[in-house]
């Protein structure tokens, strides 16, 4: 059996990879290690891009949190301006 040629191998899903590398490796001694890297590699390039959704999910939960807390501090700020008026209303009546 000659190898697939690399646009072939591109267009296999992983599943059918596996089944290559299966049907090949009782007939073949040399050449399987092509294929078994494209099926790490391609288990490779999922974890990478589940780890840069992540990622991003990760950046945006932070954005919020840092508006979160500008709002907090400006409630906060605004209760401590209230309390004073509050308190300076009082000791002036």
């Amino acid at each position: 059996m000659m190898a697939p040629k690399l646009e072939q191998l591109r267009s296999m899903s992983t599943s059918e990879l596996d089944e290559l590398y299966e049907r090949t490796a009782p007939n073949v001694v040399i050449g399987l290690d092509f294929i078994r890297r494209e099926i790490e590699w391609r288990a490779q390039a999922d974890f990478s891009e589940r780890t840069e959704r992540m990622t991003k999910s990760m950046e945006e939960m932070t954005r919020e949190i840092r508006d979160m807390t500008k709002k907090i501090q400006l409630l906060a700020i605004a209760a401590v301006v209230f309390s004073v008026a509050s308190i300076a209303i009082s000791l002036w009546l």
